[in-house]
Formats: structure tokens, sequence, C-alpha cells
């Protein structure tokens, strides 16, 4: 239990630790106007200052872009809404990301430690299966989800997860006993196959629903759809 615990704090120390390191958005820091730091971010990023000629090129790139964004951006939330196609891409924009939160993953990570006790299954043991079903799930979707787009991976990760929800559902109707949990082994291994085909078809639109909305949305309505 101590290995799997120290494991899977690893990314978190890691990530904890590098943030201080990270420099500002270079974006971000012309949108804020302090321009002298926007260069000295744009060399600490190029790792060196001999290519200057460069790094003065992509400050003004930056500079002209964040401008040419602020005059085409609507300028309240009420424009969002006459254009047919604007209002169509919120939707998609939306839809995709609250369904990801609400497809069941939680619950699934929540019970999921009982149903191993239930399989006498110990602690250690099962923070290795979920760690490395994550790792699994992520290695395979930052290779799938450049390969083959958006969509696809969406139907097949919301047809995946009702396949596992729907065979978890006759399990525990027909074999687990409310009574007794434990009255069918074979029944709660399947369960919990289930639950690692829901978690890997899960991983696509749990990255997808953060990448989908910034891909749909025109520069216009870009900053107040990622809002919403």
């Amino acid at each position: 239990m101590a290995i799997s615990t120290f494991l899977s704090s690893v990314p978190g120390v890691v990530m904890g630790s590098a943030i201080w390191l990270s420099a500002e958005s270079p974006r971000w820091l012309v949108e804020k106007e302090p321009y002298e730091k926007t260069k000295v971010v744009l060399e600490r990023l190029h790792g060196n200052c001999l290519n200057g000629d460069f790094i003065q090129l992509e400050f003004r790139e930056t500079i002209d872009t964040i401008k040419a964004e602020k005059q085409v951006a609507v300028s309240s939330w009420k424009e969002m809404i006459p254009r047919a196609c604007w209002r169509r891409r919120l939707t998609l924009g939306m839809c995709a990301q609250a369904f990801g939160q609400l497809f069941g993953i939680t619950v699934i990570n929540y019970y999921g430690p009982q149903i191993y006790s239930i399989l006498e299954t110990d602690t250690g043991t099962s923070l290795k299966i979920i760690g490395i079903s994550g790792s699994l799930s992520i290695v395979y979707c930052v290779v799938g989800l450049w390969l083959l787009g958006r969509i696809k991976p969406l139907v097949v990760s919301s047809s995946g997860m009702a396949d596992a929800f729907l065979v978890n559902s006759v399990l525990s109707k027909l074999y687990v006993l409310a009574d007794n949990p434990s009255s069918n082994s074979n029944a709660l291994r399947a369960m919990v196959a289930m639950n690692f085909i829901f978690s890997l078809f899960f991983t696509m639109i749990g990255i997808i629903s953060w990448v989908y909305p910034a891909d749909i949305f025109p520069v216009e309505i870009r900053a107040r759809g990622n809002c919403l």
C-alpha cells in the first residue's frame, strides 16, 4: 500500500514543483501589455538569445494576433445568440463539456474500492489496478486523439461507456444480490472488468471535452464560449 500511494503521489509532486519553473503565457502578457516581460519569456522559451530576429518576429506576430482578435471579438454576451451557427457551436461545446462530467466516472472511481474489497482484494492491489488502468488509458488517448480526430473517438467513447453500463446493470440486477453482494464472485469480477472498460472509453471524452470546444469556436466567440 505504501508503494502504491507513493507512486500515485509522484505526478502531483512533480507538477507542484515544476509549476514554479514555468513561465507566464506570452499571449496573456501581451494582453496585459507588459511587453518587456513578454520578450523575456519568449527568450526563455527559446532557450537562448541567439535567434533574436526570430524572437522579435514572434513577438510582433503575437501582438498583431491579439489586436486582431480584440477587433473581431464580440463585445457582449447578447451578440453570441442571433447567429445560428454560433448557437449550434455553443450548444455542442457546452454539451461535450457537461456530458463529459455527467457520464458517471466519479461513481465508478468511488465504488471501485468497495467492489475490490468484496472480492477480498487488498488496498495496495486495488490502488495498483486503478493506477495502471488510468495510465494505459491516457497513453492510448494521447496517441489516438491526434490520429483519429475528434468525432470518431467521441462516438466510440459514448457507445463503449453505454455498453459497459448496460452490462454492469444486468449483472447487478440478475447475479449480485443486494443483501449478499459477495454471493457471486464471478459476476463481481465481470463488473470490475466492465469498470476497466468504462474507464478506458471515458478517457477519450474526458480529454476531448476540453479540446473540442476550442476547436469549434471561431475567434469572435472563443473566449466567451470557453467561459460558458
